[in-house]
């Protein structure tokens, strides 16, 4: 698995390229990568295509829980003789999948009882089955960033997932022993790094250059004209509209103008000029 550093590295190599825009930083490009990545991976668990693929899975190994109140589960419909625990600290976030975070197992520590996925209401109902004394299934649900499992007498449980989050202080003991988040893996399968770096570049190819504003700090229209070129700034203070060829073909092309089209047009004509 590539790291999240030899990722962004591969990607900025061909955003410079195209690209030449001193506010592209790093973390820009990460979340770029990671928003794109998202939507490519809610197809492919939508096809359930993510479930052999095993380096993008991370185990979280110890997860501490304790007793809550049904209230708090969502599931207070439930009968008596019922007992609800709960992850004691918020899970790592996740990337979202097709049906919601991507979860492959919740499980006792030993991974010899794996837990079902279920919702709150979906429990609430199994509960008022007339076999419901004779289900020994163990359910689990996600929600608001904490793991609920009824009727479990474990004091931690073992998850394994596609974490978006760091993890790393999940899996040290120690604060110095654990991995910079930039040299942790990229949990993405790396069949759909192509299509994501492109998607990034092409991204990028709309991106401009603000230049810095002064009065109230806001960016106005005539900034963004500004920084495409479409417009250029006098000495004074003052801006004026830089009328040659390029602006003139990009005027005849939009029915609309200026616009973002347009300016972009004449982006492109100018740098071909050069």
């Amino acid at each position: 698995m590539a790291t999240i550093a030899d990722v962004v590295s591969r990607i900025r190599g061909q955003v410079k390229a195209e690209v030449q825009d001193a506010f592209v930083t790093d973390r820009y490009l990460y979340s770029l990568i990671v928003k794109y990545a998202q939507v490519l991976m809610r197809r492919q668990d939508f096809a359930n295509k993510l479930m052999k693929f095993n380096p993008v899975w991370k185990s979280l190994p110890y997860i501490e829980l304790i007793d809550v109140d049904k209230v708090e589960a969502h599931c207070s419909g439930v009968q008596s003789h019922c007992t609800i625990k709960r992850s004691k600290a918020k899970i790592p976030e996740m990337i979202e999948g097709y049906w919601g975070p991507l979860i492959r197992t919740v499980s006792s520590i030993d991974s010899s009882i794996e837990a079902q996925a279920t919702q709150p209401g979906t429990f609430t109902s199994i509960t008022k089955t007339t076999s419901f004394r004779y289900n020994n299934t163990k359910y689990f649900w996600f929600l608001n960033g904490y793991i609920y499992l009824p009727n479990v007498d474990w004091d931690a449980i073992r998850l394994e997932g596609v974490f978006d989050d760091d993890i790393g202080a999940w899996l040290c003991d120690k604060s110095e022993q654990c991995i910079p988040r930039y040299e942790q893996d990229m949990n993405i399968p790396e069949s759909l790094f192509a299509e994501i770096e492109l998607q990034v570049v092409q991204a990028m190819m709309m991106t401009v250059q603000i230049p810095v504003v002064d009065g109230d700090g806001k960016v106005t229209r005539k900034d963004v004209l500004i920084g495409r070129g479409v417009i250029k700034k006098k000495k004074g203070g003052s801006s004026s509209t830089k009328k040659d060829s390029c602006y003139y073909k990009a005027k005849a092309a939009h029915k609309v103008f200026p616009s973002a089209y347009a300016s972009g047009m004449i982006a492109k004509c100018r740098k071909n000029k050069k």
